[in-house]
């Protein structure tokens, strides 16, 4: 989604056709889907509703073997024992808002009831959020959080979807525009500089409302918003980060001049990691692994970032978790 990368590339294009055909490097090798032609239930292993645009044929590949939507929904009634290490506060809805004026006390074992996407979970005395929880078996807590293990099994459901350095469009078939493709994949890239968005996919979701200079959201920021609502669900609220906090896994950073949308695919100490499509501004190349010190990032691209957008309603404050304001977006969210 880059003006000035399309324009350099029509001169490109040009110069192409006068060379006879020259001045583009050939595609990058493509991986082959590790599931083959398996057909499945398989769009029970990724939160959301069945993709519209399937009546198009171009999902038939991309089935992975899942459990069944009965299967998922058991599990995911199931209780879970979990350690919380500190005094946390109990929510009285999972807003991260609405305090119930009750704490559960540091080195505590209980259950907890899923219920609210990775971020959110039911006890008894109301709604515990998931970054206070750890995931605990025989009596021993997990290294990480509730929320950033729940988070990692949903990037691991998406890696394989949507592989490394396969293309996110649909090039081969014929689409109306608007039809949204939000798990076509390819082995062939979709040239922009020769094709322009004709072949991109596109997913709107409900942050299409936020870009209202978009009539609909392809490349990057299409791919950024599809890997947000299936990470946190499409009806997770959305809010922007303040300036200076520390971005966490699944945020979404929106860049002004380059244009560009990425999400945060880890992010530690030394730097982070990025999940994005159409890194070239080119061919819509998936990469889940582009890795950035924060010196590198803040010199390359901080100081672009135009918005950091957060699924997470909490962020640590000097006096502990502070609620952020919701975003408004559409009354309605695109089908995705």
């Amino acid at each position: 989604m880059k003006k000035k990368a399309c324009l350099l590339g029509v001169l490109l294009a040009v110069l192409s056709v006068a060379l006879g055909g020259c001045g583009f490097p050939p595609p990058l090798d493509f991986i082959p889907f590790p599931w083959g032609e398996a057909p499945a239930e398989a769009e029970a292993a990724l939160p959301g509703d069945s993709l519209p645009g399937a009546e198009w044929g171009i999902f038939q590949v991309l089935y992975q073997p899942g459990p069944s939507v009965q299967a998922e929904k058991e599990a995911a009634q199931s209780a879970l024992t979990v350690y919380v290490p500190a005094r946390t506060p109990v929510f009285a809805a999972p807003d991260g808002e609405a305090l119930s004026h009750e704490t559960v006390a540091g080195g505590t074992f209980l259950q907890v009831e899923p219920g609210g996407g990775p971020l959110w979970f039911a006890c008894e005395q109301g709604w515990l959020y998931g970054e206070d929880l750890y995931p605990a078996e025989s009596g021993k807590p997990g290294e990480i959080s509730l929320t950033s293990l729940m988070l990692e099994e949903r990037f691991a459901l998406l890696e394989e979807k949507l592989p490394q350095d396969a293309y996110w469009n649909h090039m081969g078939q014929e689409l109306p525009e608007g039809v949204e493709t939000p798990f076509s994949v390819t082995e062939e890239p979709c040239i922009h500089s020769l094709h322009w968005q004709d072949y991109c996919n596109q997913y709107n979701g409900s942050l299409l409302a936020f870009f209202p200079e978009y009539t609909h959201l392809c490349q990057c920021l299409g791919f950024a918003c599809l890997l947000s609502d299936r990470l946190f669900g499409k009806e997770s609220p959305y809010y922007l980060l303040p300036f200076g906090a520390r971005v966490r896994v699944g945020d979404h950073l929106r860049l002004g001049e380059y244009e560009h949308s990425v999400i945060v695919r880890e992010a530690n100490d030394e730097g982070l990691r990025l999940a994005e499509a159409n890194p070239e501004y080119e061919d819509c190349r998936i990469s889940w692994d582009r890795f950035f010190t924060w010196e590198e990032w803040e010199s390359l691209y901080g100081w672009d970032v135009e918005y950091a957008i957060t699924r997470y309603p909490l962020y640590q404050g000097e006096n502990g978790w502070t609620a952020l304001p919701p975003l408004p977006v559409a009354d309605s969210a695109a089908e995705g």
